[in-house]
């Protein structure tokens, strides 16, 4: 497939404020399916940038809004303390809010297949990614979680209920894609989260895998299972998103029980 075709745009945010994103999608008219693509904690970083640029060499118009965009960005922030405080600052309802305007964004534009919308996190963003797929009125028909924290030991008013708490109001189907060896996240909310889905959805944890193992940026990339993670998720994606563009044959990202 040719090179995606990348540009920088804008549009209106939660509350009607304006923010910007990177957004990725294969040459030619269309329509093509769509993915929300949500950023780890770190910011619009040149990875995430690259995975959008992935998901549109496998058919996907693909946006990664820019969360921190009213604050100037993390402006090379990496100490993770000081990252942590500054998410606990903003609250989910503006996150999820400037995510859902995301998945409205690419539902007007031309390219993009109306009914053909989904979203895939990373990290922090596999939690927000969650949380678009609870979200009433939006239009998204599929969420893959890498990773995302499943609960929230401290909730505040800005971030009240963590991912456990909200599996009933899915709206959607899940694939959850967790490494067995995070230290961020305990497998046994991994297994409470594949309990609780059932029907929702389905779970994967790589037993040799820690966080961030999809990140090929950073020393916890694990080349083998990230690529069988991405493959995947790109085929839950097309399963759910254009099921019409599977290759004949093809079975379930994650085998039903």
């Amino acid at each position: 497939m040719a090179e995606p075709i990348t540009a920088e745009v804008g549009f209106p945010g939660h509350g009607g404020n304006a923010i910007e994103g990177y957004l990725a999608r294969p040459g030619g008219a269309g329509p093509y399916p769509a993915v929300v693509v949500v950023h780890e904690i770190f910011g619009m970083t040149d990875h995430l940038r690259d995975v959008a640029r992935r998901f549109a060499r496998e058919g996907f118009v693909a946006l990664v809004p820019d969360l921190w965009w009213r604050e100037g960005g993390t402006k090379g922030e990496t100490d993770l303390v000081r990252l942590r405080r500054f998410v606990e600052t903003i609250p989910d309802a503006r996150m999820v809010g400037d995510l859902s305007e995301g998945a409205r964004f690419l539902q007007r534009r031309p390219e993009v297949r109306r009914d053909g919308i989904g979203t895939a996190g990373f990290c922090m963003g596999g939690i927000y990614a969650f949380h678009l797929a609870c979200e009433p009125g939006v239009p998204v028909r599929a969420c893959v979680d890498f990773y995302g924290r499943l609960t929230y030991p401290n909730p505040t008013p800005a971030k009240p209920r963590g991912n456990l708490e909200r599996v009933g109001d899915l709206r959607c189907p899940l694939l959850g894609i967790f490494g067995a060896l995070d230290d961020l996240i305990p497998l046994k909310d991994v297994l409470r989260l594949k309990e609780s889905l059932g029907a929702r959805g389905s779970v994967i944890a790589y037993p040799k895998a820690g966080h961030a193992f999809l990140n090929d940026t950073r020393p916890s990339y694990r080349p083998e299972e990230a690529a069988d993670a991405w493959r995947r998720a790109i085929l839950f994606l097309r399963e759910h998103l254009a099921p019409d563009t599977l290759p004949p044959g093809a079975g379930p990202a994650v085998p039903r029980r």
